[in-house]
């Protein structure tokens, strides 16, 4: 949404289930919980295991950030805690090659202007090895990272720099934490960019533009060369606010994108959930919501070239906002849904393919009037939850 970025550094319908569906239990495999709340931003994936990354408030409206290792076993290794005196928020996550985790988000302890963009990396045993900032005077914030050969691409939005009030903004960092170019896009208004995947020549990243297309802010997916000049930029929706929050790429060269529209569906705000060409032809879209407020701010690759729809609905289940996982197949055909959740609040900002068709989802439980717990649930092929064995 158009105020989410200062604040944050922020054709199907599902007719056939029933307002008043019954979400199944929850059972999460891993929790972090204290006196304020925690929640989960950010999840990777690589050969060696998971890094995770989230907040916690450690004085009313403060937050410092974590990051957790999970081994292969998806046993916790370790668990770092990264801040200043200010707030210091971690969104994006990759694995390095020596094991560790590299993270970006947004700092105001430290850096050039009002909040800067922020990268920490941490080695296998989750020792810092180095922090910096990038930015101007005024906001710039990173929301995800992605491994790009030994260098890393992280991507985010920046008022300090660019054609309009905020810039979709992209970096390539070297494994120390250089710059080896930075890049603004975009136009006159709003922009920003909030997920990326690598390409064998390049990057392809989603955000959100109120600077082009037909509504007042569209879905916005860009394809940029190895040093970040544009192929090609495109946008998608209708009318009203379309804003793009997750995309991943599939083995045969598509992408799939996901996020939120008021432009169609059934309610306030669906799912929408695009396949595009390596040229940004659209293949497919399709939407899943009811009556109210549903969205998704996560995808996960699955087998058959699909992939998990893992989002969040107001409109079905048994509490204020549940989780709702989706499974696709390759033409976008539905195969099976699911709803998870309490009386309370659940919500993901983060999902990630395992092995043998599981998947890893990251976000948070209130379950304690204000408190938020972080929370981790994995789920099989079916969407059927994991239980964590004792």
């Amino acid at each position: 949404m158009r105020q989410a970025w200062p604040v944050l550094a922020c054709l199907l319908t599902l007719s056939s289930i029933p307002r008043s569906a019954k979400a199944d239990d929850v059972a999460w495999w891993l929790t972090v919980s204290g006196e304020r709340r925690e929640l989960f931003r950010g999840a990777s994936v690589d050969p060696r295991g998971v890094c995770l990354v989230g907040h916690v408030e450690v004085a009313p409206k403060s937050y410092d950030s974590f990051v957790i290792r999970l081994d292969t076993a998806l046993r916790q290794r370790w668990k770092a805690t990264v801040g200043g005196a200010k707030n210091d928020k971690l969104y994006g996550v990759v694995g390095t090659r020596d094991g560790g985790c590299l993270a970006v988000g947004s700092t105001e302890s430290s850096g050039a202007g009002l909040q800067d963009g922020w990268v920490v990396r941490l080695d296998a045993k989750g020792k810092r090895l180095w922090q910096k900032t990038f930015g101007g005077a005024k906001h710039d914030v990173l929301f995800d990272v992605v491994a790009f050969g030994g260098d890393f691409i992280a991507v985010g939005a920046t008022s300090s720099k660019g054609a309009g009030a905020w810039d979709g903004w992209a970096l390539r960092l070297s494994g120390a934490g250089l710059a080896k170019w930075e890049k603004t896009y975009g136009g006159k208004d709003f922009d920003g960019l909030f997920s990326v995947v690598s390409t064998k020549d390049g990057f392809v990243a989603a955000g959100g533009t109120w600077s082009k297309g037909a509504g007042k802010e569209d879905f916005w997916v860009l394809r940029a060369k190895r040093d970040g000049s544009l192929r090609w930029d495109k946008t998608y929706g209708g009318t009203a606010t379309e804003e793009a929050k997750r995309i991943v790429a599939l083995s045969d060269g598509d992408f799939v994108v996901t996020g939120g529209t008021y432009s169609k569906g059934a309610g306030q705000e669906d799912i929408w959930v695009l396949r595009l060409r390596g040229d940004g032809s659209r293949v497919w879209d399709k939407t899943f919501g009811g009556k109210g407020w549903d969205g998704a701010w996560a995808l996960a690759p699955a087998k058959g070239g699909g992939v998990v729809v893992v989002g969040w609905t107001k409109s079905f289940g048994a509490g204020r906002a549940d989780i709702w996982l989706i499974r696709l197949d390759r033409a976008g055909k539905e195969l099976w849904k699911r709803l998870y959740g309490t009386t309370g609040t659940e919500m993901v900002f983060a999902a990630v393919a395992l092995p043998k068709g599981r998947t890893l989802i990251a976000g948070y439980w209130e379950q304690r009037g204000a408190l938020l717990d972080a929370v981790v649930m994995i789920v099989d092929d079916k969407g059927r939850r994991v239980e964590k064995k004792k």
